[in-house]
């Protein structure tokens, strides 16, 4: 792991794609309602797998930020198609998003707050079976 977050933070620095825009907020709500009309929207979870005995958001994938394979397996989602991703609160999905912006990904969403302000808000959450 300690050589898995200077490669990123690297990777963020050197990318040949260039500098990105900062990935788009967007709130629990407005979520919900892309859920529902977009079928080819893509939910990147990249929290740890403890945190994902809370709950997850309906459709989503999960790959650990944490992870030293992350790198490989985000950028194996579909880069032409919507992405929103969100870890516990906003952190790690900031940079994963603005990962995702610097490797060629047009359309990349981060949910504010992460999954506890999704929670707090009272969205559905689906637990994985044991």
């Amino acid at each position: 792991m300690k050589i898995f977050l200077p490669f990123i933070l690297l990777l963020l620095l050197v990318s040949p794609k260039g500098v990105a825009q900062e990935a788009k907020l967007i709130t629990s709500a407005e979520l919900i309602k892309m859920q529902q009309q977009d079928s080819k929207l893509q939910i990147l979870d990249v929290r740890t797998l403890p945190e994902l005995e809370g709950g997850i958001i309906k459709g989503s994938t999960n790959i650990d930020f944490f992870k030293d394979d992350f790198a490989k397996k985000v950028l194996k989602l579909d880069p032409k198609a919507p992405v929103v991703v969100y870890c516990a609160v906003g952190g790690r999905s900031a940079k994963a998003a603005h990962f995702l912006l610097l490797n060629g990904y047009t359309t990349v969403y981060d949910l504010k707050g992460g999954f506890n302000q999704w929670k707090a808000q009272g969205a559905p959450i689906f637990y994985l079976k044991k």
